[in-house]
């Protein structure tokens, strides 16, 4: 009956409504006071996105370059050591020849050194084909 009665009074229920209405305002008005954390949130989340990025891409350069020249390395290795124990060059290639390359596009070692492999392997190739035919 008491309860009852407090709940009904008139003073207690402005109270009660006041008290209410100032939490409603208070929780309203915390995230203007506060302050926003999305922009930064948002940076810090754009900067490792562009950090991530940069690592991919210099992971996948390094990769690219080193299967590149893996690729070309490994291709003459076997044809350097063949020229170079057998002196191809100083044999084979003249100032002439390596003009010639150079007008075909081929500049450097690698394009000389196949080159002078292919030219000593050739003939022999053709003449065991020859004589399989």
């Amino acid at each position: 009956e008491q309860v009852v009665k407090t709940l009904t009074d008139p003073s207690f229920l402005i109270a009660m409504l006041v008290g209410i209405a100032v939490f409603a305002t208070v929780f309203t008005l915390m995230p203007a006071f506060g302050g926003t954390s999305l922009k930064s949130r948002m940076k810090s989340v754009a900067l490792e996105r562009d950090k991530l990025r940069a690592e991919q891409r210099a992971r996948l350069a390094s990769e690219a370059d080193r299967r590149r020249k893996g690729l070309r390395e490994e291709q003459s290795i076997g044809m350097r050591n063949i020229v170079d124990r057998l002196d191809l060059k100083r044999a084979l290639a003249d100032e002439n020849t390596i003009q010639k390359l150079k007008v075909a596009g081929f500049r450097g070692q690698n394009p000389l050194t196949r080159f002078l492999f292919f030219r000593l392997v050739l003939p022999f190739v053709g003449f065991a084909l020859a004589a399989v035919y």
